[in-house]
């Protein structure tokens, strides 16, 4: 008695005039005309502007929760996408940017200040150049120079008992 080989199961994909189809299936109860579909959420894309507008939030130091809201994107899909695309954590990527809007920051201060202003010029004295303003201090002194001499008295007051 010969054994009876089994065959595949029929493809369970359904053609365009809704009916199934005929072929035998390969693999997970599909033919090779009907692949199994993909699941779950297609993966996020960004294109050029909206990975400008990204560094620009990073570069202006906000925190990733303000991004994620602003790009309309949850926290993790955002981490995953720099992952995915730029080969870094969104940590990593956003201290660049950051760096890069510092060095900005920076180069228009100096602008600002060598076109004339004064503030700037003095702030960024400040800053950059450790310079301070010279303190006034108010110093008092006794007779001749020397310091100056306490006295101090004790008063010692007897109260008076009320006996009504």
């Amino acid at each position: 008695m010969t054994e009876r080989v089994k065959k595949p199961p029929r493809c369970r994909a359904k053609t365009h005039a809704g009916k199934r189809c005929k072929s035998r299936a390969v693999k997970s109860n599909r033919c090779k005309q009907h692949p199994p579909k993909k699941g779950g959420r297609p993966k996020l894309q960004w294109d050029v502007d909206q990975w400008r507008r990204f560094d620009t939030f990073c570069a202006a130091r906000d925190v990733q929760d303000d991004i994620a809201e602003a790009m309309e994107a949850d926290k993790k899909t955002i981490d995953a996408l720099c992952k995915r695309e730029k080969g870094m954590s969104f940590s990593e990527y956003c201290n660049q940017k950051r760096g890069y809007g510092r060095a900005l920051i920076a180069g228009k201060q100096l602008e600002v200040a060598l076109s004339g202003n004064i503030a700037m010029l003095i702030w960024l004295g400040k800053q950059w150049l450790d310079q301070k303003e010279p303190r006034q201090t108010n110093e008092l002194t006794g007779a001749g120079g020397g310091p100056i001499a306490l006295q101090t008295e004790v008063i010692f007051v007897k109260a008076a008992k009320n006996e009504d």
